[in-house]
């Protein structure tokens, strides 16, 4: 009879991408947080909603249609429009559909093959498109007249807003 142990060392591999692509999916998500965080018109607006239903979507085309609201807000570049649509379609598969379609062969190795160049197909998507990001966010936040002190705490506060913890007053 199978344990479990013996079935995830077998496929050690599969979880190991697994856990690097979903690291990249959150990776992006933090990169658009401490965008709008660093953004002086969007800090005091209610992104928080916007950015957490467009990661919580699961259909391609309504990603889409959140993503252009998105685009606006933090003026980005159109042509990054098709890598950051893709990066979130991948990231909302990863999160929504990897487990029922692959759930049985992580933990019996079947097509593993497949399932990692697969997940090297989703990370590579996601990880693009967040190093585009930083580096957008890097230059507005060298551009920004705002301290590094006033950058550090918008950021922190946006983080904290965006997972739902408040500052106790």
């Amino acid at each position: 009879m199978y344990e479990w142990s013996d079935g995830f060392q077998d496929n050690k591999l599969v979880l190991e991408k697994l856990g690097a692509a979903l690291f990249e999916g959150q990776s992006f998500e933090a990169v658009l947080v401490n965008l709008f965080s660093g953004s002086t018109h969007c800090y005091e607006t209610d992104w928080q909603d916007v950015l957490q239903s467009l990661f919580a979507e699961r259909h391609s085309n309504q990603i889409l249609k959140k993503l252009e609201t998105l685009l606006l807000q933090l003026d980005l570049p159109v042509s990054l429009m098709p890598n950051l649509h893709q990066a979130l379609v991948d990231r909302s598969w990863l999160l929504h559909n990897f487990y029922f379609e692959f759930g049985a062969s992580v933990f019996d190795g079947a097509d593993s093959d497949m399932v990692v160049a697969l997940l090297d197909k989703k990370t590579k998507s996601i990880t693009i498109c967040v190093m585009d990001l930083n580096e957008i966010l890097i230059d507005r936040q060298l551009e920004s007249s705002l301290s590094n002190n006033t950058l550090n705490h918008r950021t922190g506060r946006s983080i904290d807003t965006y997972l739902g913890r408040r500052e106790m007053i």
